[in-house]
């Protein structure tokens, strides 16, 4: 995948700018992923890649900064902001973001 084909992908998605995302291990306590889904919270497993088998919890967060047109603080944006690449991130696996 390009840069350019990322940088579609992310203006496109913009999920790292909308949730919070914990990954757990394939041996996590089945309860607690129960209890997180009864709590509203979306429960996902990572169905390939070297992450198959574990979990991804989405806790919806919205980045205050983010409008309808993207990041309002792009150019002054945080130095997490700068350097994340969800193309290494196991909890944006689950869907196949970024398979190519």
């Amino acid at each position: 995948m390009t840069d350019e084909e990322k940088q579609e992908l992310c203006i496109a998605c913009q999920k790292c700018c909308k949730l919070i995302n914990i990954v757990l291990p394939p041996q996590v306590n089945k309860e607690l992923l129960d209890y997180y889904k009864l709590r509203g919270f979306n429960v996902k497993e990572i169905g390939f890649g070297q992450f198959k088998g574990y979990f991804v919890i989405e806790i919806n967060a919205p980045c205050v900064y983010l409008s309808e047109k993207g990041c309002s603080v792009y150019k002054d944006r945080h130095k997490m902001c700068r350097e994340y690449d969800c193309r290494n991130d196991p909890a944006m696996m689950y869907e196949g973001l970024w398979t190519k």
